[in-house]
């Protein structure tokens, strides 16, 4: 049967069995005056009584479930515009109720006309930045490239250029003008010692820089054009978070241990993954991706889970380097995960067995947040929420891998979060509070939870 037709079947039979229970009581009301029907007024009075408590109570659950429908419908509709996807796609997975999905299903189709003309226009864009005879590379402040065409492609080793690598793996730097030297160049030294006519442009104040090459003549390649522009978004500079920062607007460190056990006092570090994040932005260029050397060896019983041995950490730097690099990048940030409370416990211990302060940071457990916001969930592993949310698993247990995707599911379920007017990251750390189950039995592990 559907969810629709259960539902207005039972607001039916909630109805008859109030309309029951008033029937009940207003034969009550004539036998008020018969004292000898003392025993069939007691009788009265209890069906009544409890018909129309059944009545109220199946009534209050069906307004709730139905409620909840809404509610995540709505949340549907925030995780769709909070990352591009289809909102069809969320609705189906989180809605139960046909009428609601037909619903999204009419919205759905809005949002789809509007997008399917957003990308028409990229499309062409990209068609013609792929079809230019000349080269054309998009540079990042930092010297990471953001785009690059075939012909560009062309002019370089196979693969010296693609998103999120550095320009200096084709040219060399002294080839470049500095931020104050304005003059152009003619050309370009390629690392291997040719000199490429070439002509650099300054992106300005959206920073970086364009650089336009006589190309080489070919067939465009396999590739049209390669591009993430995104990594011209620099972290915007925020104060230190309080409880009162909004979660829109919250600093965040998202962060991921792979070790050689799971008793936080006892083992050891292997490898350490992070990425910044900034209310619903993930920064993913913005990442620290470092093996560890535990100084003790690593069970086979964990590398079969993340596919560290000690081959690999032969030479790799110690906890000292590694807590350090995850400073630098931390900045004055919330501390975000999913199972935070593990990888905060084990750094605490890694902390003080080489000497180094430690103080516990503000932090944000997704897992907790979605327990209290999906309490219907069965299990909240990491795989398990991502696939509630809709949120693609790559690398997982790799310690960045795990660190993008709880990203991912945090940047997500910020929207959902103010919704239900969690809006603060003093609120946040309210809302975890309720997640009582889990948080207990994490605490008893030896878990950091705050």
């Amino acid at each position: 049967m559907k969810p629709e037709t259960r539902y207005w079947q039972g607001m039916i039979v909630c109805l008859v069995s109030s309309a029951a229970a008033a029937l009940w009581l207003a034969l009550l009301a004539l036998w008020a005056s018969w004292p000898e029907h003392l025993a069939l007024r007691a009788l009265a009075i209890g069906t009544g009584t409890t018909i129309a408590t059944g009545a109220l109570w199946f009534a209050m659950t069906l307004v709730r479930g139905h409620r909840k429908d809404i509610q995540r419908l709505r949340g549907s509709l925030l995780l769709a515009g909070s990352e591009g996807h289809r909102f069809l796609d969320h609705a189906d997975r989180m809605v139960t109720n046909s009428e609601l999905k037909s619903l999204a299903g009419t919205v759905d189709s809005v949002l789809a006309s509007r997008e399917d003309q957003r990308q028409l226009t990229e499309q062409r864009l990209t068609g013609i930045l792929a079809a230019l005879p000349t080269g054309v590379v998009v540079v990042t402040h930092t010297g990471l490239v953001s785009l690059v065409n075939n012909a560009a492609r062309r002019t370089f080793p196979s693969d010296a250029l693609s998103p999120g690598t550095s320009v200096f793996a084709a040219i060399t730097r002294e080839s470049v003008p500095q931020a104050d030297n304005p003059d152009p160049v003619a050309s370009v030294r390629s690392v291997d010692g040719r000199d490429i006519p070439a002509r650099i442009a300054s992106l300005g104040d959206r920073g970086g820089w364009v650089m336009i090459l006589d190309a080489p003549p070919g067939d465009g390649g396999a590739h049209e054009l390669d591009h993430d522009l995104a990594l011209h978004d620099s972290l915007p500079s925020s104060p230190p978070p309080e409880e009162a920062t909004l979660l829109s607007e919250l600093p965040g460190i998202v962060v991921d241990c792979e070790t050689t056990g799971l008793e936080p006092q006892r083992d050891r570090i292997v490898s350490v993954g992070a990425v910044r994040t900034h209310g619903t932005r993930v920064y993913a260029h913005a990442n620290l991706d470092i093996l560890i050397d535990p100084e003790m060896a690593i069970p086979r019983t964990s590398t079969v889970i993340h596919g560290i041995d000690n081959a690999m950490v032969q030479g790799a730097p110690g906890i000292r380097t590694g807590l350090a690099s995850l400073e630098t990048i931390s900045g004055n940030c919330v501390v975000i995960g999913h199972n935070i409370g593990f990888d905060l416990a084990i750094l605490a211990a890694e902390s003080r067995r080489c000497g180094e302060p430690w103080s516990t940071p503000f932090s944000l457990d997704t897992g907790h947040l979605v327990a209290v916001l999906e309490p219907d969930l069965r299990t909240l592993d990491l795989d398990a929420v991502c696939r509630h949310f809709g949120v693609a698993v790559g690398g997982r247990h790799t310690a960045l891998g795990d660190a993008l995707s709880a990203a991912e599911l945090f940047t997500r379920i910020v929207p959902l979060l103010e919704d239900q007017g969690v809006m603060t990251l003093g609120d946040a750390l309210a809302f975890t509070g309720r997640a009582r189950r889990t948080r207990s039995r994490q605490r008893s592990l030896g878990w950091h939870v705050s």
